[in-house]
């Protein structure tokens, strides 16, 4: 009886735990969708000064410029199809 009710509550914690992660992930879709109508963020991009290499090997720069939302520029999601 002790087995049967620690394998029940296993599988229990295991199903919490991809409800939860399913959650997550209906999250983000919808986000997404929500915002599909609405127009593009401009991307706020600084006057940057070229990577130079250091004595080191390694680089430095004063301003890095990150793409909106970290994603590489050109970035489409998998399986997006254009509405033009």
């Amino acid at each position: 009886s002790r087995f049967v009710m620690e394998n029940w509550q296993e599988k229990h914690d295991a199903l919490k735990d991809e409800v939860a992660q399913l959650t997550g992930k209906l999250d983000k879709a919808l986000e997404l969708l929500a915002n599909i109508g609405q127009p593009a963020q401009p991307a706020v991009v600084e006057n940057t000064v070229p990577t130079t290499l250091t004595s080191q090997g390694g680089s430095s720069a004063q301003n890095t410029v990150w793409p909106l939302y970290c994603l590489p520029v050109g970035y489409t999601p998998p399986g997006y199809i254009p509405i033009e």
